[in-house]
């Protein structure tokens, strides 16, 4: 059995809601940079240095939030997990990629994960471990990834 992930909005807006804090401190960072920047250099009256060091901040953020919108485009054109009767593969994609393979035998837990924001869009992500380890791929249907982890309990009780 396999599964892919192949909702990007969802994904995209739980990358935006779990970086709001960071996206806050990277509008503070830009806006301050560039208006001391703009004062050291005095190439603008002092008037107008507030609304363009602003600008630069917004136009800044909303690059950082693009960048998180091709994250996760990235994450569902492959993203994936597949569950044979030994073993359990896949492999986690976007801007950094993380592929797995790895007994059924050795697999300790599974489960599904599933904040406030993927209980709206109905995304969850599956999440295992083994000895000391956590693997988490995100970015299922809530449907599928539940039949996922049944099939896997399956498996695992007839071993």
């Amino acid at each position: 059995m396999k599964i892919t992930v192949t909702k990007v909005l969802p994904i995209a807006i739980s990358l935006i809601v779990a970086s709001i804090q960071r996206a806050a401190l990277v509008l503070v960072v830009a806006v301050f940079g560039v208006a001391f920047l703009l004062a050291a250099m005095q190439i603008l009256p002092e008037s107008s240095i507030q609304p363009v060091a602003f600008a630069i901040g917004s136009i800044v953020l909303l690059a950082y939030w693009m960048a998180k919108v091709i994250d996760a485009s990235l994450q569902a054109k492959g993203s994936y997990m597949e569950l044979s009767t030994s073993q359990l593969s896949g492999a986690t994609t976007g801007f950094s990629s993380n592929s797995f393979t790895v007994p059924i035998k050795k697999i300790a837990t599974i489960y599904i994960h599933q904040d406030f924001v993927d209980k709206l869009f109905g995304v969850s992500a599956i999440v295992f471990t083994q000895m000391n380890s956590t693997v988490s791929v995100y970015g299922f249907d809530h449907v599928d990834a539940q039949e996922f982890v049944k099939k896997f309990a399956d498996l695992q009780s007839k071993k």
